[in-house]
């Protein structure tokens, strides 16, 4: 994972350019959670993905693993665990295009259970409270992107379709695809709306900056504070290939984040720029896809503090051999064309607790294993007991930077190794962590015995449960430090559910077979950063 994000506004009318022909890089990774399964009889010879997307796929080498997974990730309807998980949440970030051809990105906010679902093709806004003097459209019949997220415990369910009706007090959405996302770049904070606010927003006047082009002084002041923002992208061309799903078509809303900072301002003589990297994900593409087909792009920022909102509309483009920025894939940028900064009615309070760190154990040179130990008043909070896979959520403050520069706060996830069984017998817990990445090293030369560590919660859906029949035959398969939930999962599947349980685990892997084979199997155990000096191959090709 990467520490900071940086984001840019640039000319309007620049068209984006893909690399060179030919230009591919290997696959790195792949989708982290799987929130949805298509549905049985949806036909498995139709892609999910438009043309954008595939075109992106392709020019990184990963088109063949997506397809595989987008057609198991994105659902055409929504499932019981997804209706839950929008009814809970207060705030719901959308993606709706006006009638120039302009995409806004906007918010909908109101007490949790203002989004229900009447069943599963459709999701309603009840009590509709839109930001005051808010330019972003909702007409029924148009498509609409959204993204709800939970940001204490980093999780987002993305629900993409069109407007099925308005009215003064509602909107309902028809489902066109339903998929989740990894918590990757999400930084966490508890944020929740002032109870006495909720009929008042929208309805009660706020001070409303409009202008072109020039971002002022209080806008970039936002932007360079900000850690979060939400960017609303397009595919609105007709589908007419009948192996592409029709459901391909519509808007579509992501989450970009990083540590405060990750987003910056300059100025051209065209007017003022925002710029960020984009980094490793989940190879899906839907927002560069879109991107590469429709350059029409809308930001909002919000500052979670002041409740300050900045809403920016434009054209993206995508800078491929562009790596100034650290750790940047390919460098994003968009055109600033109009703003809107308002003041909302967002709070945040801290939900840390401390762990005292109890022990530190080296497991290999590059693994090193630390115990914690909760405060005893956290045991009856909630906190406890977790799942076998889950992973518990870090803060750090102060830590420097590429550039050396202390960081604000960055949010950091591992996943817990020992059982739920040792916390019960012991009230402790343990993650294994690799010695690599700014926050990992740190650990490593700064976390001692005794040392108090910030901890926001444990969260995670890969989890043995998502074996149902307890007694079924488990294979497992991991990697290097792939092995810290498989750990956890085979105590569970042994010596708990007492199931037939087999774990294959390499750190030498030695090949043989026709190149072709070879080739393909290297190319797999690259995109998991297997250290290709542990690879031993013959062929029987002469």
């Amino acid at each position: 994972m990467q520490d900071q994000f940086l984001s840019q506004l640039l000319n309007v009318g620049q068209l984006v350019q893909p690399p060179a022909a030919g230009l591919k890089k290997p696959v790195q990774g792949f989708p982290a959670t799987m929130g949805a399964v298509v549905e049985p009889d949806a036909p498995v010879d139709v892609t999910p993905f438009h043309p954008g997307e595939q075109q992106m796929q392709l020019l990184t080498g990963a088109r063949s693993i997506t397809e595989q997974l987008g057609r198991q990730w994105i659902a055409p309807t929504l499932s019981p665990q997804a209706a839950e998980f929008f009814r809970k949440q207060s705030f719901l970030f959308t993606g709706t295009k006006d009638a120039e051809g302009c995409m806004w990105a906007s918010v909908l906010a109101g007490s949790p259970g203002f989004m229900t679902s009447p069943d599963n093709k459709h999701l309603k806004i009840n009590n509709l409270r839109m930001l005051y003097q808010d330019p972003a459209p909702f007409r029924a019949g148009d498509h609409i992107g959204t993204v709800a997220i939970e940001l204490h415990t980093r999780r987002r369910q993305r629900l993409n379709g069109t407007i099925a009706a308005r009215d003064a007090d509602s909107l309902t959405f028809h489902i066109d695809q339903c998929f989740s996302g990894c918590p990757k770049y999400i930084q966490a904070r508890e944020v929740g709306l002032h109870a006495e606010a909720v009929n008042q927003i929208g309805r009660e006047p706020r001070r409303v900056t409009r202008g072109e082009a020039q971002l002022g002084d209080h806008e970039k002041a936002l932007i360079a504070r900000s850690d979060t923002f939400f960017l609303a992208t397009t595919y609105d061309q007709e589908i007419t290939d009948s192996g592409i799903a029709a459901s391909a078509r519509g808007h579509d809303v992501s989450h970009r984040g990083g540590a405060p900072g990750f987003a910056q301002v300059v100025e051209d003589a065209e007017g003022s720029i925002v710029r960020w990297a984009d980094y490793l994900g989940n190879f899906t593409f839907t927002t560069l896809g879109n991107i590469h087909s429709n350059p029409a792009s809308g930001l909002i920022f919000v500052d979670f503090d002041s409740g300050d909102t900045l809403q920016i509309t434009g054209r993206s483009q995508i800078l491929f051999d562009d790596h100034s920025l650290p750790g940047a894939e390919r460098v994003i940028q968009v055109q600033n064309h109009l703003k809107l900064l308002q003041n909302n009615y967002v709070s945040q309070t801290a939900t840390i607790k401390y762990l005292t760190c109890l022990s530190v154990r080296d497991e290999t040179p590059d693994v090193r294993t630390y115990q914690f130990m909760a405060p005893q008043a956290a045991r009856g909070e909630g906190l406890w007991p977790y799942k076998a896979g889950q992973y518990a959520s870090f803060d750090f403050e102060g830590i420097a930077g590429p550039e050396g520069r202390p960081q604000r706060t960055i949010n950091r996830t591992w996943t817990l190794s020992s059982h739920p069984s040792v916390m019960a017998q012991t009230g402790a817990i343990t993650i294994s962590v690799k010695k690599m990445g700014l926050v990992s090293k740190w650990l490593w030369s700064n976390l001692k015995r005794g040392t108090p560590i910030a901890f926001r919660g444990i969260e995670g859906h890969f989890t043995a449960d998502v074996v149902s029949e307890a007694t079924a035959p488990v294979l497992l398969i991991a990697g290097g430090i792939g092995i810290t939930p498989l750990r956890a999962m085979l105590h569970e599947f042994c010596c708990v559910r007492g199931a037939d349980t087999v774990l294959l685990y390499a750190r030498e892997v030695l090949i043989c077979g026709p190149s072709g084979f070879m080739q393909s199997v290297q190319a797999c155990l690259e995109s998991l950063h297997f250290p290709l000096e542990k690879l031993h191959m013959e062929s029987f090709t002469f």
